[in-house]
């Protein structure tokens, strides 16, 4: 255990921003984990405004110091270093010791500016300095340092130096320019991508987690786009005027950003030219920058010949034949949706207009589809009229696809869940199981229809039990849960190769059991059929 002193704290009086009272013995480990004697102070922040606190922190011997912050409620905080010759640093990181964000010359010269919204728990800011040894020998400037530094709330965009030159004027001002917007963690909230627009010039700051991989793509039917990335000190990341295929922009960053807040600039090639641009922001796609990559429709749902109705809830088989096949849908109510895509004759692209054909989001290749494409949307698309577009990828490709529109509530992801075989769906479920009886020996059902079909069977002994399914038109997969004990899912079957046929082989104890019959409804399968055969092995006797 270690003991010390608490440094004196300037406070006002009925401020938000306070001292936390302690106690004169400290723990060994601090909020963060780091080693309790480097802590300076602890403050509590219990609201969204107040007074600033200012305080000087020592560093003795190149040891980081630590200010703890308790957050009672979501607030933007800002630190600033105001020292006249040391080179300090700001990195504020989480209970958990993970940096959020950190800064080095945001306060202009070698002062740091670090400012970032925080949720209620409890925080460190870390401050430490550069050191240099000056001709050589001597003491390093940095190594033992007095740090005045302001603690206030609200959130301040770090000021950059404009005069340094190099590249567009985006890689200095990006921060500075003036509808700049902040995205809230533009590629962690689990979609596939976001997509934004606006007048060129325009700018959307946002943070990252260490190691992100991204890909910013500008878009504009009017004029040359140019994209600039930035981070927080202003210094050029990356720059791009037509690695988006035509006149359109492609930053793809796959080595891994550091955590820290970025800003992109959305420009003409020609700075004096202004006009509408599409931004997506997204998990890193490489394709996105090859040539001949997907170009939107040139009309979305503007032609009726190409244009049909989709309804929440709904699949639908279309055959692609041209650029690309169109669906309009219309929300009554604001809702959250996904849409699919999926084809075994070509590469999906899918797109996502308002009524008016703005780009609100695109998707190439969805995690576990393949070559199928999804869009979420987990924030509520405000009631009104859509267009979903699908197309081939590189605009090469023609022949059937299936497109499903899907509301992301509750119900109906249980429901997907259910329909797929993933969980065991409840017997509150409304979802008809066909009850086998006890297997004896063999037990046999055939179901047609193409939608999953559910049984359940008994067994009263230890056996190896094996399922095939005969199908004809798709394929089918074999699902066993255990019904009657925890429920799970215990086994699935596998394909044959050379037929339709499936096989599942369990080893099971005495019990219910419950059976999914799931078809293939990839948009090259047929409506299916199949017969199923249960059949019981037991172990003979030992002798």
């Amino acid at each position: 255990m270690t003991r010390f002193n608490r440094k004196p704290l300037l406070l006002a009086s009925g401020a938000a921003l306070s001292v936390l009272a302690t106690g004169a013995q400290a723990q060994e480990r601090g909020a963060c984990g780091q080693p309790q004697i480097l802590t300076h102070a602890q403050y509590l922040i219990t609201g969204a405004t107040a007074p600033a606190v200012d305080t000087v922190v020592a560093i003795a011997r190149r040891e980081p110091a630590y200010i703890e912050l308790e957050v009672g409620q979501r607030t933007g905080v800002t630190i600033e270093t105001s020292s006249g010759n040391a080179d300090p640093v700001v990195v504020i990181f989480n209970a958990n010791g993970d940096p959020l964000l950190g800064n080095d010359d945001g306060a202009g010269g070698l002062n740091s500016l670090l400012s970032l919204e925080l949720d209620p728990g409890s925080y460190c800011a870390q401050i430490s300095t550069y050191t240099s040894v000056p001709d050589g020998y001597g003491t390093p400037t940095g190594f033992n340092e007095n740090i005045p530094l302001q603690i206030r709330t609200g959130l301040e965009a770090p000021r950059v130096d404009t005069a340094g030159g190099g590249g567009a004027a985006a890689s200095t001002e990006c921060f500075a320019m003036p509808n700049l917007v902040h995205l809230d963690d533009p590629v962690g909230s689990g979609a596939e991508s976001l997509a934004v627009n606006g007048t060129v010039p325009y700018a959307y700051s946002f943070s990252v987690a260490d190691g992100t991989n991204m890909s910013l793509l500008a878009r504009s039917n009017t004029l040359d786009t140019f994209l600039t990335l930035v981070d927080v000190n202003g210094n050029q990341i990356a720059t791009d005027d037509d690695g988006g295929g035509g006149t359109d922009s492609h930053i793809g960053i796959n080595y891994g950003l550091p955590a820290g807040e970025y800003c992109v600039a959305v420009t003409g090639y020609d700075p004096a030219t202004s006009g509408p641009a599409d931004l997506t922001i997204s998990d890193y796609n490489e394709n996105i920058s090859v040539s001949g990559g997907s170009v939107g429709p040139a009309n979305p749902c503007g032609d009726p010949a190409t244009t049909m109705s989709l309804t929440a809830g709904e699949h639908v088989q279309g055959v692609l034949s041209g650029e690309s096949q169109d669906y309009t849908f219309d929300l009554t109510e604001p809702m959250a949706l996904r849409l699919t895509a999926t084809s075994n004759s070509f590469d999906t692209y899918l797109w996502l207009y308002t009524a008016d054909g703005v780009l609100l989001n695109e998707n190439d290749d969805a995690d576990g589809l393949g070559t199928g494409s999804r869009i979420e949307n987990r924030d509520q698309l405000p009631a009104g009229s859509y267009c979903a577009s699908v197309t081939p990828f590189g605009g090469d490709g023609t022949g059937a696809f299936n497109m499903h529109l899907m509301e992301l509530s509750e119900e109906a992801l249980l429901m997907e869940a259910y329909n797929n075989a993933e969980i065991l769906p409840p017997s509150t479920a409304g979802v008809e199981m066909t009850d086998l009886g006890l297997l004896h020996r063999n037990l046999r059902a055939d179901n047609a229809g193409g939608e999953t079909q559910w049984y359940l069977f008994e067994v009263e002994d230890e056996s190896f039990v094996v399922v095939d399914s005969a199908s004809v038109g798709s394929v089918s997969e074999i699902v066993l849960f255990d019904y009657e004990g925890s429920g799970q899912r215990i086994a699935a079957s596998q394909l044959n190769s050379d037929s339709l046929s499936t096989r599942l082989v369990k080893k099971i104890g005495s019990g219910i059991y419950a059976l999914a019959v799931v078809p293939d409804r990839s948009a090259g399968a047929g409506v299916g059929a199949s017969a199923l055969s249960l059949q019981r092995y037991i172990r003979p006797p030992r002798q």
